[in-house]
């Protein structure tokens, strides 16, 4: 049995705490987001070692206006459609989306992961990772100033991989 296996094992058998230790918890636990944070990092330690699968659709669904090697600019009102929105783009590209390649804005996003992720999104073919999409999302969360900059930054990168 291989460490990711044993991992898993352990965790479908484990014991669910008493249903006083629950309450308990629930009532001791106020950091939230410490919780999510240790579940995820619990979990990538179990699922790192597992080789990444590609999974290709076989059908397409309805086109949009998504070129190769452009940018794609969409706004939508209802912000109950930006996951599906996010799903069609990817599902038309035939790949699901990956957290490298996703960027969900919030009003604390910095401009240093803004600009980490254009790096990313422009330099992916060289290194090895040509014809994927990615995409930023809820960009109207982010702060005017970090909107603008951001236009900057894409035009800047644009212009830097013109001259290269």
């Amino acid at each position: 049995m291989n460490q990711a296996q044993e991992n898993c094992y352990y965790l479908t058998n484990a014991t669910s705490p008493s249903y006083e230790e629950k309450k308990r918890i629930s009532r001791d636990s106020r950091d939230h987001f410490g919780i999510l944070r240790d579940i995820g990092n619990e979990l990538e330690n179990i699922f790192k070692i597992i080789p990444k699968q590609w999974q290709i659709i076989q059908q397409r669904v309805i086109p949009d206006d998504v070129t190769k090697n452009k940018l794609f600019v969409t706004a939508y009102d209802n912000k109950l459609l930006v996951p599906n929105i996010i799903m069609s783009l990817y599902i038309n590209n035939r790949y699901y989306p990956e957290p490298w390649k996703v960027l969900l804005c919030t009003p604390s996003t910095t401009m240093e992961e803004l600009a980490i992720f254009i790096k990313r999104c422009f330099f992916a073919a060289d290194n090895g990772y040509s014809d994927n999409l990615f995409c930023i999302a809820n960009l109207e969360e982010l702060d005017f100033e970090s909107q603008y900059n951001l236009v900057n930054y894409i035009k800047e990168a644009q212009f830097e991989i013109k001259v290269l």
